[in-house]
């Protein structure tokens, strides 16, 4: 499910200047944003094309969704820092499209910022099929369905907006974005202004082949589970440093790898964390590294508890994936993804272990025997003897244990005590074996 809330109040910038500005008309209803009033937020990175192109991306965000529609923004560039003398040429313009063939030309832009077209249909296609009409459909003409059918509806034109974070198609096509080339090398900044009042509402300087690299996360830390719910997987949280958070406008979600333990130790990972290309070669040709999101992991680290987990690994383990052994242990690593969702710099390993959560299967048929034994000190002495038949399904079953109380109250009253009341045991399963008579001296 799509979060609603979408917006956080944002006050540090990376490469952005965030301006006042007036609120456009439009259809929309307002979003209320508390302290901020109408702001919008500005960021910018860099990439190179299969071609060896270097390629400028900037995005915005408003405080209000109204500041998002019915607008043109006009994007201007020049050489060199903001103090330098040369003067902004104009790049093009930014707005909010409903042509699917407008759309095509965007996305063939967006995939020279690797943009994955086909992961963007599917997408499409899971959250908004309701929203595109029926046929054999480019994906021009479902983006363009979408969007307009947006227009009318603001918790759709709020989930698109999310989404569009995610897929920079989506962020050039709703107008929120701009692509262009830039020149091979040096720094090139730029100008985004109102296209009918010249205002300038963002300025944002980039350098040729040199992207902003986010920092590490820090401190990933296991989350236990106690309940059946915690059953052989691994939850984890963890925290985002000062300096990553200087750079909020710059990412967009976390990835989180999984590595086998002793492939960890070997290669001493466990000491130095991978590079980042180096991790993510790995987890693309060796199965002893595994990316276990699919999508961006976008945790609300506003209101963090120690109860509180920011993603669940079980391989899968209930959609056909092979689960966990308990007591199984890996190492975690986590990274920022920036604009373009690129890895950050990766953060220390982290070593987790899977558990077993799920409760034996309660022993059936307890059958109890009075026994008498002659004693010469007492002539007579009186025991009990206890059995029970064994589950054979019951393979997690490893020992037994037998426990005496004087009443139903007494043993309710003392439950969560696991030594209380206990008489014998542990008494080791068996295979095969379905009775177990356990004498017990009789008090």
């Amino acid at each position: 499910m799509i979060p609603k809330n979408i917006f956080k109040s944002v006050t540090r910038t990376a490469l952005a200047v965030a301006l006042w500005v007036a609120a456009p008309s439009a259809s929309l209803k307002a979003q209320n944003n508390q302290g901020l009033g109408d702001m919008i937020f500005t960021a910018g990175t860099v990439t190179t094309d299969e071609n060896g192109r270097e390629w400028a991306y900037l995005s915005w965000m408003a405080t209000d969704l109204n500041m998002l529609l019915g607008v043109q923004y006009d994007i201007y560039a020049k050489s060199g820092d903001f103090s330098s003398a040369n003067p902004y040429e104009f790049q093009g313009t930014a707005q909010l499209h409903t042509d699917p063939n407008s759309i095509a030309v965007l996305n063939s832009r967006a995939e020279n910022l690797g943009q994955d077209l086909d992961l963007l249909e599917t997408a499409i296609d899971e959250l908004f099929a309701e929203a595109v009409p029926d046929g054999n459909l480019s994906l021009g003409e479902k983006v363009a369905a979408v969007i307009d059918g947006s227009l009318e509806d603001t918790e759709m034109f709020q989930n698109i907006v999310f989404m569009s974070q995610a897929h920079p198609a989506l962020t050039l096509a709703l107008g929120r974005g701009f692509a262009c080339r830039i020149s091979s090398s040096g720094i090139t900044s730029f100008e985004i202004r109102d296209h009918n009042t010249g205002e300038v509402i963002g300025r944002i300087s980039v350098e040729a082949g040199n992207p902003t690299i986010l920092p590490a996360p820090e401190n990933i830390v296991q989350v236990f589970d106690s309940s059946p719910k915690g059953h052989l997987n691994i939850r984890l949280r963890w925290e985002s440093p000062d300096a990553l958070r200087r750079l909020a406008l710059m990412q967009f979600g976390y990835s989180l790898y999984r590595m086998e333990r002793k492939f960890t130790i070997e290669h001493g990972f466990d000491v130095n964390p991978p590079a980042t290309e180096q991790l993510i070669d790995l987890a693309e040709n060796d199965p002893a590294v595994q990316k276990v999101n699919r999508l961006p992991i976008l945790p609300n680290e506003d209101e963090v508890t120690p109860e509180t987990y920011f993603f669940i690994d079980d391989n899968d383990g209930l959609s056909g994936g092979t689960p966990f052994v308990d007591g199984e242990k890996f190492y975690y690593f986590v990274t920022a993804l920036d604009l373009l969702g690129r890895d950050g710099e990766v953060s220390d390993g982290y070593e987790a272990t899977a558990c077993d959560r799920v409760a034996p299967r309660v022993p059936k048929d307890i059958r109890t025997r009075a026994l008498y034994t002659f004693d010469e000190s007492s002539n007579q002495v009186q025991s009990v003897e206890i059995s029970w038949d064994q589950d054979p399904d019951a393979a997690e079953t490893h020992a037994y244990y037998v426990y005496r109380y004087d009443s139903i109250s007494n043993m309710q009253a003392n439950a969560a005590n696991k030594v209380y009341g206990r008489i014998a045991g542990p008494i080791a399963r068996e295979n095969g074996r379905n009775v177990w008579p356990i004498p017990i001296p009789f008090p």
